[in-house]
């Protein structure tokens, strides 16, 4: 979902002179959207204390979509950039605790067993154990 609309974003980035004011209204909504789904599910869990800054960009966003919309081209170019960043990190983060997930639910008697878990059920689903000639596991890969 996150790279759909990073793919709308940078597509109305080049085409934003030939934007009308519908269409930007529509992707600023559509990005709200999606940190407003972002907060429901992948946040669900983490204390209200920890979730003011997405509530209050929810809110702030939410309060100034004519405002935004109206943005000269750069402006809301520089906008559109800025969630699109934002919405990448949100989703690459969203996806390591993910794999973080996986490897600390399944019991391992060390580190090693859990990146050799982590790479079979993670980097690759649909090859087999990659053996024993690696010397060292990715350090994103380490719990």
């Amino acid at each position: 979902m996150a790279t759909a609309l990073i793919t709308e974003i940078q597509q109305a980035q080049t085409r934003l002179p030939l934007l009308s004011r519908a269409d930007r209204a529509a992707l600023i909504v559509r990005i709200l959207r999606e940190l407003k789904t972002h907060r429901r599910e992948v946040l669900a869990n983490v204390p209200a204390e920890r979730c003011v800054w997405i509530d209050r960009l929810i809110a702030s966003v939410s309060s100034t979509i004519p405002e935004i919309v109206n943005m000269l081209d750069a402006e809301f170019n520089r906008v559109l950039s800025e969630f699109e960043k934002l919405i990448a990190t949100l989703d690459d983060i969203s996806h390591a605790e993910k794999r973080s997930k996986i490897i600390l639910e399944r019991p391992a008697a060390n580190r090693w067993s859990n990146w050799i878990y982590a790479w079979r059920q993670i980097a690759l689903p649909h090859r087999p154990f990659p053996g024993p000639w690696l010397s060292s596991p990715p350090r994103h890969f380490l719990v």
